[in-house]
């Protein structure tokens, strides 16, 4: 089952770039930005639910959060759709708040 799992995510995530290093402070931030997708998901009403969140680099992100919809929402215009907006524009709030400006 493990294997099956793996090639999900690789499919929908993207192939994992091992070959990409990060130092700490790169995985720290894309650690926050991350965190900023998924706290927004969790909060906001009708969001479709986060289903897992990783710093490992994979296709061309340095970090994914994943959200998988609601076996009822078969439309894009569902609610979730619409509550993705927020998620968007929220991302850099964590870490601005725990980094100061962005440079």
């Amino acid at each position: 089952m493990d294997e099956f799992e793996r090639a999900k995510d690789k499919i929908m995530m993207g192939a994992e770039r091992k070959s990409m290093v990060m130092d700490e402070n790169e995985k720290k931030l894309t650690a926050y930005h991350e965190a900023g997708h998924a706290i927004v998901g969790l909060n906001v009403p009708d969001h479709d639910p986060v289903y897992k969140v990783t710093i490992i680099p994979r296709g061309r992100a340095l970090g994914v959060t994943m959200f998988l919809p609601e076996p009822t929402a078969t439309a894009p215009a569902s609610a979730g759709s619409r509550a993705a907006s927020p998620r968007c524009s929220a991302d850099g709030l964590p870490r601005r708040s725990s980094s100061g400006p962005i440079r």
